[in-house]
């Protein structure tokens, strides 16, 4: 399934930026926190069935999960960038204006 790349590339991700707490999540995500709910209720539902249609389940609920942490860190990133920008341009002005007088 395509949703394994996207959680394996955004795990890794978020280990290589230092994002422990994100990474644990993911890694236990597919395999704790959503595959053993989803064989005890899809199997109470379906029966044999409900133990197939599980690991798709935790899959999709892991990859949603992912790209949902991906999102929240994107923006965070994107804040901070856009505060260093305005600093440095805020530095800029002051030399400018310390340099003309």
């Amino acid at each position: 399934m395509p949703f394994i790349g996207i959680q394996m590339i955004l795990m890794i991700m978020f280990q290589s930026l230092g994002r422990s707490v994100e990474s644990f999540v993911l890694s236990l995500g597919r395999q704790g926190f959503f595959f053993i709910p989803a064989l005890i209720i899809f199997s109470n539902l379906w029966g044999f069935d409900g133990f197939i249609f599980a690991l798709p389940f935790a899959d999709i609920a892991t990859s949603l999960l992912s790209i949902s942490l991906f999102i929240i860190l994107r923006k965070k990133l994107h804040l901070s960038r856009d505060a260093l920008i305005r600093d440095e341009e805020r530095s800029y002005i002051d030399d400018q204006l310390l340099d003309n007088n």
